[in-house]
Parts: C-alpha cells; structure tokens; sequence
C-alpha cells in the first residue's frame, strides 16, 4: 500500500471500522447458525437462520442504496455499526437469562443482515470522498480484504 494511503487518517479510520465490523459479520455468520444447530437440534431452523443472514440484502439492497445517497453516509456507517453492536450483545445476555430462543436468534440474524445492508454500500460510497483518484485501486483493493 502506498505510504500516502496510509498517511490519511480518514481512510486509515474507515479500514480499522472495516476491518473491525467485517471480522464481526465473520463470526457471526459462522457463530449464529451454529448456535441455532445446538439449541434445536434441527436443520430446518438451521437452515432458516442462515436464510434469514441472505434475505435482507434481497428486499432491503436498492432501498439502502437510496438511503445512502441521501444520508450521511459516515453516520448512517456509525449507527448502523452501533445497533449491530447492541444486536450482538443481545444474544450473550439472552443466554446469560435463560431467555434464548429459535426465534430471538433468527430476529437478531435479520437485524445484523439488515443493518449490514446499509453498512457497506455507505462504506464503499464515502471511499472516493476521502482518498485521491489516483489511489482508488489501491484503496479498493485494500477494503476487499
């Protein structure tokens, strides 16, 4: 990566959150119907939860693109970012109180999926808006990852 990509702090910001909320979304995606698998025994609901982390970018993808045009995108990044957070905390401190349920956890794969939805299209918006033409390819490149 060029140094004048890694000089700039704003770039520098967004592929920390990146980098943070992709790592999140991982295991998640991984932990989530796993989780499922183990509470119900059954690969119907299984297969329901990881549907449930697919559907949302179906019905909610051209409306998020819309919303980002139209919106901040670094506070729709944050605030996104923020209620995933809270949706994630929500299944420890479910099971923590004995209140897990099939149903909580395809609700909170909905939820991650569906604010996810307008995470990365303002993600890969706001890039040109902080980096020079010149260092799109490298920038885009190093977001990928």
């Amino acid at each position: 990566m060029k140094i004048s990509v890694i000089k700039n702090t704003n770039f520098v910001f967004l592929w920390i959150g990146h980098f943070i909320s992709h790592t999140g979304d991982a295991v998640y995606a991984f932990a989530l119907p796993w989780l499922m698998l183990e509470l119900t025994g059954s690969v119907f609901r299984t297969a329901i939860v990881t549907m449930a982390a697919y559907l949302p970018a179906l019905i909610f993808g051209l409306l998020a693109g819309s919303i980002v045009d139209k919106y901040d995108r670094k506070w729709i990044m944050i605030i996104s970012d923020l209620i995933r957070a809270i949706l994630v905390f929500v299944i420890p401190a479910s099971m923590l109180l004995g209140l897990l349920s099939p149903i909580l956890i395809g609700v909170i794969t909905f939820g991650l999926s569906m604010f996810a939805t307008f995470f990365y299209p303002a993600r890969d918006s706001l890039i040109p808006h902080i980096i020079s033409r010149s260092e799109l390819t490298i920038v885009n490149s190093a977001i990928s990852i």
